[in-house]
Order: C-alpha cells, then sequence, then structure tokens
C-alpha cells in the first residue's frame, strides 16, 4: 500500500509542479501584454512629481525675483526717479532739473 502512496504523491508532485509553471507562464504572458498600460502610469505619475517640484522651484525663484525688483523700485522711488512718474509734476521739477543740469554740463 506504501508503494501506491508513493506513486501516486510523486504524480501528484509532478501535477503541482505543472500547474505552477502554467501559472507562472499565464501571469507573465498578461503582465507582458499589459506592460503598456501599467508603464504609462508610473510614466505619468514620476511626471506629475517632477512636474511639481519644477513649479515649487520656480515659484520660489520667481519670490526672490519679485523682493528683490521691489526692493530696486523703492530704493528708486526714495531717490525720485520713478518710471511712471509725471515729469511735468512740480515736485519732480527738482529732480529732473538736476538730471538735465548733470546731462547738459
Amino acid at each position: 500500500m506504501r508503494k501506491k502512496n508513493k506513486k501516486h504523491s510523486k504524480s501528484d508532485r509532478k501535477r503541482f509542479l505543472i500547474n505552477i509553471l502554467i501559472y507562472c507562464i499565464f501571469l507573465i504572458g498578461t503582465l507582458i501584454m499589459l506592460y503598456p498600460f501599467y508603464i504609462s502610469k508610473l510614466s505619468d505619475y514620476l511626471d506629475n512629481i517632477r512636474v511639481t517640484a519644477y513649479k515649487k522651484e520656480l515659484q520660489a525663484i520667481y519670490q526672490s525675483k519679485q523682493e528683490e525688483l521691489k526692493q530696486e523700485n523703492n530704493q528708486l522711488a526714495t531717490r525720485g526717479l520713478t518710471p511712471s512718474a509725471d515729469p511735468f509734476n512740480e515736485k519732480n521739477q527738482s529732480v529732473f532739473q538736476m538730471l538735465t543740469i548733470k546731462h547738459i554740463f
């Protein structure tokens, strides 16, 4: 009786290994077939991460540049040199007269 059990267990092992091999081949085939889809989703996800990091970097650069330009505009305004100032305004007349005198001489 034991001999029958051994033969039966060998055939069961063989059938089990064949089933595992078939399942593995099916799984590999399915993954190969679906490769473009999950790679596309992974690529989209990674691109979104890169874009958000780049946007944060640009926002920081923009803020620092904006602060620098505001300081420069404030310095120009304290000196009386504002690009949008009216040259014929009486308050700004003295500054423009000094500039024209410097320019002429």
